[in-house]
């Protein structure tokens, strides 16, 4: 199968799906050919697609799997992100329209959260660790070969530090 451009997408999502910006839901509006060649009306007026192992909505078009979020952009905008889509809530199956935004992998990767060790509930930037008896916050971002670091102790000031490091680097 040949790669469509944007506007050959745009159409074929279009005829396929339907947006609600302020929902974030993605309907199927036409039925789908089936491999035995007939169609089948299943799924039309409910919501397209699945939820993967990794909580993120995929659907189909064109024989192809695309994330429901790319959908979304694509159906809003009339052509594919040039990056990646970040889910601003971090909430991955929340495809509102306000919660998307097309950013680069470094800008995504700053709002997801770190998965082990003792900061695992801590934003990817901000560590913990003890000076003496008190318990401090290391403040470290780098974006773009620049990098900023700080310590605080409290973790509202930590995490205000971060905020400001992320406008900075913006």
């Amino acid at each position: 199968m040949t790669k469509m451009n944007d506007t050959e997408a745009y159409e074929k999502a279009k005829s396929l799906f339907s947006y609600e910006p302020n929902t974030g839901v993605l309907l199927r509006i036409a039925p789908t050919l089936r491999r035995d060649g007939f169609f089948s009306k299943k799924g039309v007026g409910h919501h397209a697609g699945w939820i993967d192992a990794n909580g993120y909505r995929q659907v189909q078009l064109a024989g192809k799997v695309f994330y429901a979020h790319r959908i979304a952009w694509l159906l809003q905008t009339g052509s594919w992100p040039k990056q990646q889509i970040d889910h601003i809530n971090g909430i991955r199956s929340d495809n509102r329209w306000c919660n998307l935004r097309d950013v680069s992998k470094s800008r995504n990767m700053e709002n997801q959260h770190k998965k082990r060790g003792k900061d695992h509930n801590l934003p990817i930037g901000v560590s913990s660790y003890f000076y003496g008896e008190s318990l401090r916050y290391a403040v470290r971002l780098k974006r773009n070969g620049l990098l900023l670091q700080s310590t605080r102790s409290s973790l509202d000031e930590a995490l205000s530090l971060l905020e400001s490091f992320k406008q900075k680097l913006a």
